[in-house]
């Protein structure tokens, strides 16, 4: 058996969108009529938040680079640490209450809740996918006794922006 010493974990996450949204066109005679507009008129989404819930056996640090870019940092992909009770506005009753503390009511399970808002370049058609730019980096110091390693990590999109009709 080999002891691993001062050994470093980094976990580089990236996210995949798909617009499962129903298609819709940017046109009065669509609202009124029904008549369904050109390509250029179809109402595309763009993901304006997106919340991460950091498992609590991993670290964030905004000035980690990413492994896949060393000029891109977590701060320059706009994630920063946000309190639970801020996170909460964004949450439905029955996700709040999976993810708050039974420990302490007014704290999450997760000892790190981020907010990522550098999504808002991509604007998807209804059914369109893509991997979006933007990555998280995290990491963690790995103990000589640590034998068994499992992380989660929820992500969820939490704001989205359509183009108005004009």
């Amino acid at each position: 058996m080999e002891i691993l010493q001062r050994a470093q974990l980094f976990v580089e996450y990236g996210f995949n969108i798909t617009n499962k949204s129903e298609l819709e066109y940017n046109t009065k005679a669509y609202y009124r009529s029904g008549t369904p507009g050109g390509d250029a008129n179809i109402v595309r989404t763009t993901v304006s938040n997106m919340i991460d819930y950091v498992d609590n056996g991993l670290s964030f640090d905004k000035n980690s680079k990413m492994l896949t870019d060393e000029n891109a940092t977590n701060e320059g992909n706009k994630w920063a640490v946000m309190r639970w009770s801020d996170a909460n506005k964004w949450l439905s009753d029955n996700v709040r209450s999976e993810l708050t503390s039974v420990e302490n009511p007014n704290e999450s399970k997760y000892t790190t809740v981020l907010i990522g808002e550098g999504f808002g370049t991509t604007q998807l058609k209804p059914g369109e996918k893509t991997t979006v730019p933007v990555k998280l980096l995290l990491d963690k110091s790995l103990a000589p006794t640590q034998e068994d390693m499992r992380y989660s990590n929820w992500a969820e999109i939490v704001e989205v922006t359509k183009k108005k009709l004009g």
